[in-house]
C-alpha cells in the first residue's frame, strides 16, 4: 500500500468532524470552518455533503442540526411537531 493512500482530505476531517458532534446540536458553517480553519465555501460543501450522508439535516426557520443517520425523518418529523 502506498503512503498516500492514508492521508485524509480536509473533505473528508470535516465530515468526520461533524459525525463527531452532540446529536441534536445546532451545526453553522461559520463554526465549521473556524474550528476546523478553512474557508466558509469548504465547510458549506461538507456540511451539504453531510446532509446527503444523513449526518445533518436542515429545517427551514430552525438551522442544520446534528442528526442521527438511521433516523432524518422521524427527527425532522418530530422537531416539526414539537415546534408547532
Amino acid at each position: 500500500m502506498k503512503a498516500w493512500c492514508n492521508v485524509t482530505t480536509k473533505h473528508e476531517q470535516l465530515l468526520e468532524y461533524i459525525s463527531q458532534l452532540p446529536i441534536g446540536g445546532k451545526i453553522s458553517v461559520r463554526q465549521i470552518a473556524k474550528a476546523l480553519s478553512v474557508s466558509e465555501g469548504t465547510a458549506y460543501r461538507a456540511i451539504k455533503e453531510a446532509e446527503t450522508q444523513g449526518l445533518v439535516s436542515t429545517i427551514e426557520r430552525v438551522g442544520t442540526i446534528r442528526i442521527e443517520k438511521k433516523k432524518k425523518r422521524q427527527y425532522r418529523e418530530a422537531y416539526l411537531c414539537r415546534s408547532g
